[in-house]
């Protein structure tokens, strides 16, 4: 078995008439020349694959694409997200070398191409490149359903996405997170250690915070990167009739910020509402 790796475009020409390998790619983007012009016959996605087998024996098969109206409808997904993504090739660290994949077969090559879904804080399907909460979604609409964790701690834009179709009922705030109490991912609940630094209930005033959030989000800013922080003890939940979101943030004098996002005037507003800033919020508070 031969495997080749691509890793941008100026390294396809060496996959031309390859038909019987598998063609490795870094990147979604250095294969969809290709995906464009051939007949896509194949799309599916793995989970915790042996990376030392062979592709043809993977377990781990979660998701299967065969139908061509379905694949079309995969592909434009797929296209979508890599249009939108903000930052380029800036998530690579969490994606290559992770141990799930997704294999497009067409009518001239088999790529295989790294991905992460579902193993972190989100819902999204990521590669480098491109993030798509919809096509995880829409596997599950058809019926694959992998495993997703239990807590529901995610990327912004796939709470906010959700919050189409529900109703939020309460935003709270709450500092002293404890990263060793808490682990990696965050939990479904608050826990008893965590401490309330204040919450939102008035209809109107969570509208505020969910209409300044988006608009956050679109303007796509992230002062975690400028910053180089890593860790927060700040979570924002977000509760509606069917779920509770907790997502880590960050709060200074000028903005509240989490991954991708920063909004200025969001702080403003929880002071204009009376937000106690003489606390420190970004770190545990003082031992009573």
């Amino acid at each position: 078995m031969k495997i080749k790796l691509i890793g941008s475009l100026t390294m396809l020409f060496f996959i031309a008439g390859c038909a019987s390998e598998w063609v490795q790619s870094d990147t979604l983007e250095a294969v969809w020349p290709y995906l464009e012009k051939e007949n896509v016959q194949r799309i599916a996605f793995y989970e915790g694959i042996d990376v030392s087998a062979k592709p043809e024996e993977w377990n781990g098969l979660w998701a299967e694409i065969v139908e061509p109206e379905k694949i079309n409808e995969v592909l434009g997904l797929l296209h979508k997200a890599m249009e939108k993504e903000k930052s380029r090739f800036a998530d690579g660290g969490s994606v290559i070398g992770h141990a799930d994949r997704m294999q497009i077969i067409t009518d001239k090559h088999k790529f295989i191409i790294p991905i992460g879904c579902g193993s972190r804080e989100d819902e999204a399907i990521l590669g480098l490149g491109w993030t798509s909460c919809k096509l995880r979604k829409k596997l599950t609409d058809w019926g694959y359903a992998k495993p997703v964790s239990e807590k529901k701690y995610k990327r912004l834009e796939c709470v906010l996405e959700n919050l189409e179709e529900e109703n939020v009922q309460r935003i709270a705030f709450y500092r002293g997170v404890d990263r060793e109490k808490v682990g990696p991912y965050g939990l479904t609940y608050p826990s008893k250690e965590w401490h309330l630094w204040g919450e939102i209930i008035e209809p109107l005033k969570i509208n505020e915070v969910v209409k300044l959030l988006r608009e956050a989000l679109k303007r796509g800013e992230d002062k975690i990167d400028e910053e180089g922080k890593t860790y927060s003890k700040v979570r924002i939940q977000i509760v509606t009739d069917k779920q509770k979101y907790i997502m880590p943030i960050f709060l200074d004098r000028e903005a509240v910020y989490g991954a991708g996002w920063t909004s200025d005037k969001l702080r403003e507003q929880l002071r204009k509402w009376g937000f106690d800033e003489s606390k420190d919020v970004n770190t545990a508070p003082a031992e009573q």
